[in-house]
């Protein structure tokens, strides 16, 4: 009985490690688009490789003039290869253009995360 208490404890422990690290790699994405519906460049910026700030502006600006919102946000890693990792979301953004509601599906994307010094960035998505 001892043992296979034992043996569940650390598939616990394991699970609750494989959370925590994937947790780490999706953190980067899910800051980013939280900081562009409140539109907070600088935290947009702090989230992304140094590449990848002038398209972290891009879509700063494209987002500045309208009211949006960010609805059912949830992330997790496809696929990781050493210091680099691909992450999937689910959600939509709703922008308001005035007459017009725009949506935009999250799940369309795969995001490009990095680990550099030690934290991961978004690095691009496709």
């Amino acid at each position: 009985m001892k043992t296979h208490l034992y043996l569940i404890s650390l598939f616990i422990i394991f699970l609750a490690s494989c959370s925590a690290n994937q947790q780490s790699e999706v953190k980067p994405v899910e800051n980013y688009y939280r900081a562009l519906m409140d539109k907070n460049l600088n935290l947009m910026l702090a989230q992304v490789c140094p590449s990848w700030e002038e398209q972290a502006r891009n879509d700063y600006q494209s987002f500045a003039a309208v009211s949006a919102q960010l609805k059912n946000l949830q992330c997790h890693v496809q696929s990781t290869q050493g210091k680099t990792a691909s992450v999937v979301c689910q959600g939509k953004i709703e922008a308001n253009y005035g007459n017009e509601i725009l949506e935009i599906d999250l799940s369309k994307f795969i995001y490009k995360v990095i680990q550099e010094n030690g934290s991961w960035q978004l690095c691009g998505y496709q």
